[in-house]
């Protein structure tokens, strides 16, 4: 039993040198797990650190991308209200287009028939004039006409009215002379009476 004893205290021995070198290999390896530990918790809260600077900056940028987007949608219905205006204005242009191209095909049509007017006015100006000139013509024509005829019909006149006289002076100058002869011896008597 006595070579147990040393060899159990040798166990034992063994048991609690390697239970100390385990420990202290333990502690050792806890330390320094416990060192990278830390550092690595340091590292992780420098990263977090880092991760929640990045993190605000992100939300920073992300609430400045939202104004930015909110100030965009505003531009962008601002612009979509021009369009539609733009738009409305656009189709009103087109309108007075439309009615401008009318009124000037109007005009044209109108100048076409005022020139055709004026040219038929001329033309009926012109023609006024020759049926003046026609008609004045004419009434010297018939002036003369008139002032011939009526000359050679007083001519006539006058040459029938003198033919007439002689022959009714013929006629009554017979009984003219008798009549005076008569007169004459009327006269006489009443004288002597």
């Amino acid at each position: 039993m006595n070579a147990i004893i040393p060899l159990v205290i040798g166990i034992v021995l063994g048991i609690v040198v390697g239970w100390l070198w385990v420990t202290v290999r333990s502690k050792a390896e806890l330390a320094k797990a416990q060192i990278e530990a830390e550092g690595r918790v340091k590292a992780a809260e420098s990263t977090s650190s880092e991760v929640r600077a990045q993190l605000n900056a992100l939300r920073i940028s992300i609430e400045a991308k939202e104004k930015e987007i909110s100030g965009l949608q505003q531009l962008l219905r601002a612009e979509g209200e021009k369009k539609v205006k733009a738009q409305t204005e656009v189709e009103q242009l087109k309108g007075t287009l439309e009615d401008l191209d009318a009124l000037r095909s109007r005009i044209k049509t109108e100048g076409e028939l005022r020139v055709a007017a004026e040219t038929k006015l001329l033309e009926a100006q012109a023609n006024l004039e020759q049926q003046k000139k026609s008609l004045d013509e004419a009434k010297k024509n018939l002036s003369d006409t008139f002032q011939a005829l009526s000359a050679e019909a007083l001519k006539s006149n006058n040459q029938a009215f003198i033919a007439l006289a002689r022959s009714t002076f013929e006629t009554i100058k017979p009984k003219r002379k008798e009549t005076s002869r008569r007169a004459s011896r009327l006269s006489t008597r009443w004288w002597f009476l």
